[in-house]
């Protein structure tokens, strides 16, 4: 653990400190059955490194297992060609150290726990990474933008995606969890096997850059195509700190305009799945009511042929149909019978930096604090620390 004192930052009287481990725990994947692990110099410690079980030298293929005998979990560790056994670790968790490791041949951090999470009677198994902050960073943003980008628009993306990850492990300091951040678009989408060297050019030159604004490090959300506006988050979740506005060209890109066709009786299924309708019987009518300043769908009003209204959100509505198809709520929509009929521009939730925007700035010659004072106008950006090792926040709770 250590302390990190913000330079000059002028935080709200209301702040307080709070402290981050020298690595941050991500959960990565979930696992099923008897779990493949091979690498260099594996060693499997108890908990927190507290004790080292087992400590081996050159290449090694293992197998764990995960039990229950008489209701104490437990993981057993067993030589994967000779089936000897070669440790038992009793609780829940498993904790791995080794070079090249991989779990079910996929390439993984050098530093893993995995993770029996109580699912009221049964146990869920699940891979969690351990990692310093900043390489956990460089494999946000070699998930998020291609290696090809100019090195401009992946420095922008290094300092939200850092500022957002500080921002929600101030969040959750205190909430007692298994681990801290997702490695989806839960949170941010992190993939250790894509890890490029352009990305961690971009996340050594802006290390301890970070956004703040008057609590301090702020979420700074990022979306892929703003579609020619963003917004600020209130107006698409209902809440969240102000970060500006932008406008942006993103939607002169042919690809930044899409088409959804979906029909009103499996739009009813899946949001009476997630208990967001208040009538059975199937939805007749979708309209827009409310936009945002940006153009976007914050409310939608739904009727039923029986006369019944339901209201939702835009983001509603996306979580509904899935991100991946209904790629924005900058969209106008028409219904014909059982058919609703979806047009709109951008992908994301439109908030913060826009990442296509953020490439065509950079193309033009901007760098990436003009991109980022571009999308984030009431944000500041500012060093918190020259170290990785030593970087901590000052923050309201």
């Amino acid at each position: 653990m250590a302390v990190l004192l913000v330079q000059g930052a002028g935080l709200s009287p209301h702040a307080e400190a709070f402290e981050i481990p020298g690595e941050v725990s991500v959960r990565l994947r979930p696992l099923k059955g008897l779990i493949s692990v091979s690498g260099r110099d594996l060693a499997l410690h108890s908990t927190g490194l507290k004790a080292l079980l087992l400590k081996t030298e050159g290449f090694q293929q293992w197998q764990l297992r995960f039990e229950t005998l008489g209701g104490e979990p437990a993981w057993t560790v067993v030589e994967r060609d000779s089936g000897k056994s070669l440790a038992r670790i009793q609780g829940r968790f498993a904790e791995l150290r080794g070079e090249d490791v991989r779990v079910d041949l996929r390439p993984s951090p050098s530093h893993l726990r995995l993770v029996a999470a109580k699912q009221g009677a049964r146990f869920d198994l699940q891979l969690v990474g351990l990692l310093a902050l900043d390489d956990y960073v460089h494999g946000v943003v070699s998930a998020e933008v291609p290696k090809n980008w100019p090195l401009e628009a992946l420095k922008a993306q290094a300092v939200a995606a850092r500022s957002f990850a500080l921002a929600k492990l101030r969040e959750r300091a205190r909430s007692g969890r298994d681990w801290m951040l997702e490695a989806t678009i839960m949170d941010q989408v992190f993939d250790h096997a894509r890890k490029h060297d352009l990305a961690e050019t971009a996340v050594l030159a802006t290390r301890g850059e970070v956004l703040m604004g008057p609590h301090g490090v702020a979420t700074a959300h990022y979306h892929a195509d703003c579609g020619g506006h963003t917004d600020e988050p209130r107006d698409v979740w209902g809440g969240g700190e102000a970060m500006g506005t932008a406008t942006d060209r993103c939607a002169k890109r042919a690809s930044s305009q899409w088409r959804m066709v979906t029909s009103l009786s499996e739009l009813t299924k899946k949001l009476n799945g997630q208990g967001k309708l208040q009538f059975a019987s199937s939805i007749a009518g979708l309209t827009v009511v409310q936009r945002t300043d940006g153009g976007r769908a914050r409310g939608i009003r739904l009727t039923s042929a029986r006369g019944d209204v339901a209201r939702l959100t835009g983001e509603d509505l996306r979580a509904a149909l899935g991100y991946m198809n209904l790629r924005s709520t900058k969209f106008e929509v028409k219904t014909f019978g059982d058919r609703a009929e979806f047009s709109g521009r951008g992908f994301g939730h439109g908030t913060g930096l826009c990442q296509w925007g953020a490439r065509g700035l950079a193309a033009d010659g901007a760098d990436y604090r003009a991109i980022l004072a571009h999308y984030y106008p009431k944000l500041e950006l500012r060093s918190l620390t020259k170290s990785p090792s030593d970087l901590l926040a000052a923050l309201s709770p």
